[in-house]
């Protein structure tokens, strides 16, 4: 920056400084601050320190160069985010120099965001919880670090200051600076907004200016969620708008949506602009094809605080949304997921309650718009939990869709990331569009109005559509499920839960639900059961949920191995990402467990009779063993024409080793069971009842291989899927065991 004892007492004729500049170096501070031009209505910057300077005259030259069509292959890349950044980024003039005191100063010229108001409201908000670019000092970082903390932390953005002129005072001039900003906290951040925005005593806000802003607003956030080509540190949202022109109209929010504002009356002058690029560098290496995190979560933050105050009415006391505010108490939890059995007053409301996770009345349910209602068969996760603002998973009465809140800023952004990438991928792409095949079918996202706050939802294929008695299970993968970015005490936290299952499996049951076939009733157990599980109970809690108390059903085995084998087949081989707190969701119908079950208690379709053993065959493979033991004859077919199966479970036993040829294992027992799939009753979506997804990936972090860490699997995820696959095996050997004729089973 450029330091000056007092206020330059030259400047050059048709130039003077700019009064109502809100942050910033200024020249109160000894600094030479913004100036303005009389004649042509723009306002000259000082480029300050050389390199920073040079950065952002470069970023405002590259942008100008595209708007001019000089680089039509970099237009051709991104022609639509250059687009966007040419709308949302003021107009470049070049970088004049001028004689000021005597001394030679660069200035970068650039439109006058306030020109021709008669009142100009403006604030500064500088976006990112990072500040300090790549190439500052640590005392430079530490310093960066100490300031606005409160805001930075939870919403990635600050206030360093504004200025507005108050309607109700008659057209008062109000500023605000840094000392203001500093002071600002999660709880009274809003304040400033509303404040800025003239809101009136009742809190209400003018609905033109807010969908006004709003516009340019989704249009940085949009270019924010896409772009890759920069990495903006320290970089500001400039919003602007004439308060005069606001007090010739009725200031008054009325209860709307924002698609109504755009058939509203319009105020000049209001806009949103990106500014400061002093410390705005190209991304490289590991950066090049990501998007800047930093960044967007700040214009995320700032894009729904005012949703919110579109959506919320009276402002005077805005609440955090629901998702926002969570209990980590224990003691505040509802315990009726531990078991809900007979004789309880959930179990008497059997598979027709209307309830959804977490609610123990219906009077619990949040006031939700019309076509939604709570997902009755939530069996983990965030719940409605009365008097703690937690919402759960919604279903969508039109098209089946779950709809999921996206919680916390980042993690709900990584999740509509990781879903689009995969539903966007190409053929080429095989380990995408593999993964594709493996989680549920992404619908877009979308946001709804629920207790007069804005909130975004996932839309994901309901996996449970058209199962009469839905039976589910979230099995948590990973021994660790904290994310890079978990503070140490998040840390500590999750390693202190499900200790006994995730150090014997490397993976833990956070809850599930199943219909039972002895009484017909609805079974549901939550945490506080995971929580017990040790390494000889999860597999009595799977059994438990497979319905095996009658015995095994091998149908069924199978389907889930299916897509147990397809997980674990694409964790062997992906080196892409890094999965936390992910999980597979096993779902199957009781509906159509039970006439299979019936029917093979009637005439087993299973395994035929073993042939009589002969000399010639005494010594063959698969040749019956010694009396007393299970006889598995693998060379036979039985009555459905599929190959009896047991054979191929030894090879997938052997198959834990990488030095064997896995895949050909799997196409082996792929083709082994066609048949067995083709003749299950019914049409051919009734044929598949139970089926494994992978789910959750809010905490899924793309990988990057360095030359110090070439690329590598998810062990952590992989180790745990593996022993998943392991305990189903086990399964589908304990049922060709309990199905062995010598054990007397039909």
């Amino acid at each position: 920056m450029s330091q000056w004892d007092c206020t330059p007492s030259t400047l050059p004729a048709g130039v003077s400084l700019l009064e109502n500049q809100v942050a910033g170096h200024t020249a109160a501070q000894g600094c030479l601050g913004l100036l303005k031009t009389s004649g042509d209505g723009t306002i000259l910057k000082p480029t300050g320190k050389v390199q920073c300077g040079i950065r952002e005259i470069a970023f405002y030259e590259r942008l100008e160069e595209v708007r001019q069509r000089k680089q039509q292959a970099e237009e051709q890349v991104q022609p639509q985010l250059w687009a966007t950044l040419f709308r949302v980024v003021p107009q470049y003039y070049g970088h004049p120099k001028l004689t000021i005191d005597g001394r030679e100063v660069e200035f970068i010229q650039l439109e006058d965001l306030t020109r021709g108001l008669e009142w100009p409201c403006i604030m500064d908000v500088k976006i990112g919880r990072r500040t300090w670019d790549p190439l500052a000092t640590p005392e430079k970082r530490k310093a960066e670090e100490s300031k606005y903390k409160a805001c930075r932390q939870r919403y990635g953005l600050c206030i360093p200051g504004f200025q507005f002129y108050s309607v109700r005072e008659g057209g008062k001039l109000i500023r605000h600076g840094k000392d203001y900003g500093k002071q600002l906290t999660e709880d009274n951040i809003r304040d400033a907004f509303l404040l800025y925005l003239n809101a009136t005593e009742e809190g209400r806000l003018s609905r033109p200016l807010l969908g006004q802003l709003l516009a340019d607003l989704h249009l940085i956030r949009d270019w924010a969620r896409k772009q890759t080509s920069f990495r903006l540190y320290s970089s500001s949202v400039l919003l602007v708008y004439d308060a005069a022109e606001l007090g010739k109209r009725s200031p008054l929010l009325e209860r709307t949506s924002l698609n109504d504002c755009a058939n509203s009356q319009t105020l000049p002058g209001v806009k949103a602009r990106m500014i400061d690029f002093a410390h705005a560098f190209p991304s490289e290496g590991t950066e090049a094809d990501t998007v800047d995190d930093n960044y967007l979560q700040g214009v995320e933050s700032l894009v729904d605080i005012f949703e919110q105050f579109l959506a919320g009415g009276n402002m005077s006391q805005l609440k955090l949304p629901p998702y926002q505010k969570r209990k980590t108490s224990s003691t505040n939890r509802p315990t009726t997921l531990n078991v809900v059995g007979a004789g309880t007053a959930a179990a008497s409301q059997g598979k027709k309650s209307p309830l959804g996770y977490g609610m123990q009345s219906p009077d619990e349910c949040p006031s939700l718009p019309d076509g939604f209602l709570p997902l009755p068969c939530q069996v983990a996760g965030h719940a409605f939990h009365k008097g703690t603002d937690s919402l759960g998973l919604l279903k969508s009465i039109d098209d089946g869709s779950v709809l999921k809140p996206v919680a916390k800023l980042l993690a709900g952004q990584r999740e509509i990331k990781f879903y689009e990438q995969i539903q966007q991928a190409s053929s080429e792409m095989r380990e995408l569009v593999l993964l594709r095949e493996l989680t549920p079918q992404y619908r877009g996202h979308q946001k709804l109005p629920i207790g007069g706050e804005l909130i975004d939802f996932l839309k994901l294929e309901d996996l449970t559509q058209g199962m009469l008695e839905p039976c589910i299970m979230d099995v948590k993968i990973g021994r660790r499920s904290w994310d890079p970015t978990a503070t140490e005490e998040k840390r500590r936290y999750e390693t202190s839960k499900y200790v006994e299952s995730r150090e014997a499996y490397g993976f833990c049951i956070p809850g599930f639900q199943f219909y039972s076939l002895q009484t017909g009733r609805l079974q549901r157990y939550g945490k506080e059961y995971g929580k017990k599980l040790t390494e000889v109970t999860v597999k009595d809690a799977l059994r438990r949920f497979l319905n095996a108390d009658g015995g095994l059903c091998r149908q069924q085995l199978i389907q889930f191995l299916t897509d147990l084998w397809n997980i674990q087949k694409w964790a062997r081989t992906q080196t892409s990402f890094r999965l936390y707190a992910s999980s597979v969701l096993l779902v199957y119908d009781a509906r159509r467990l039970k006439p299979v079950l019936l029917h093979g208690g009637k005439k087993s379709p299973r395994t035929p009779n073993p042939p009589t053993p002969t000399s010639a065959s005494a010594g063959a493979a698969g040749s019956c063993s010694s009396p007393g033991t299970p006889v598995f004859c693998t060379n036979s077919v039985n009555e459905l024409g599929d190959v009896e199966p047991l054979q191929h479970y030894f090879q997938i036993q052997r198959s834990h080793s990488t030095n064997h040829n896995y895949e050909q294992d799997i196409k082996i027992m792929k083709e082994n069971y066609t048949f067995m799939l083709d003749n299950l009753v019914g049409s051919y979506e009734e044929k598949i009842w139970a089926k494994a997804r992978m789910i959750d990936f809010a905490h899924t972090f793309p990988l990057s291989p360095t030359d110090q860490q070439p690329p590598s699997v998810d062990r952590n995820y992989l180790e745990g899927i593996d022993n998943l696959v392991k305990l189903f095996e086990g399964l589908l050997k304990d049922c060709e065991i309990q199905n062995s004729p010598r054990q007397g089973v039909a």
